[in-house]
């Protein structure tokens, strides 16, 4: 479908919960953490709208994620949308903040002042999901939260993997998932 800034694709679920998903900035719905990401909650009957695009620097990062964050929302129409967001477009914990939404945010920025200013104020359930190899990740900020969740991978990069190390990387996406699984549930 278009949403007007990009394409998207809509997942219809069986009840009153949906998410948004948004992709990194080379980062696309079908690589793999936004994959089970999205597989997780149509699993749980939630409707998905993810976001199909890629960021090509020639924008202004944080217009362009508010960009598609406003489109996406326009489209779902619901109260207060999951957003689901990976690296990049973790910009928008502002907006998250701003509307009182929830969020799972996969490797967000944690070393970019919007992101560090907003996340203190986040006020509905919020799940940080980071690896300490990823050097935008910061383990003792995140862990100094209150009521922010916090799931942690040793040594996972920018893409909660493992160099060279395939199984230990699927190994991490199980982890992943089931904390997104355990997360939704409490949405509930």
């Amino acid at each position: 479908m278009d949403l007007g800034v990009c394409r998207a694709q809509l997942f219809p679920g069986d009840g009153d919960r949906a998410a948004l998903l948004l992709p990194g900035a080379r980062y696309v719905p079908a690589a793999p953490l936004l994959w089970f990401a999205r597989e997780v909650l149509q699993a749980d009957g939630w409707t998905v709208l993810q976001v199909w695009d890629e960021w090509d620097r020639s924008e202004d990062p944080t217009s362009w994620v508010s960009d598609r964050v406003a489109a996406g929302l326009k489209h779902l129409d619901y109260g207060s949308p999951l957003l689901v967001a990976k690296s990049l477009t973790t910009l928008a914990l502002p907006i998250a903040v701003e509307k009182a939404l929830p969020g799972v945010w996969l490797t967000p920025l944690l070393n970019q002042d919007d992101v560090r200013t907003a996340l203190p104020k986040v006020s509905e359930p919020t799940l940080l999901v980071g690896g300490t190899g990823d050097r935008s990740w910061d383990a003792q900020f995140a862990g100094s939260l209150p009521g922010v969740e916090v799931c942690e991978l040793e040594d996972a990069d920018h893409g909660l993997q493992y160099t060279n190390d395939p199984p230990r990387s699927i190994d991490a996406l199980k982890v992943v998932t089931s904390r997104i699984s355990e997360f939704i549930e409490q949405l509930a």
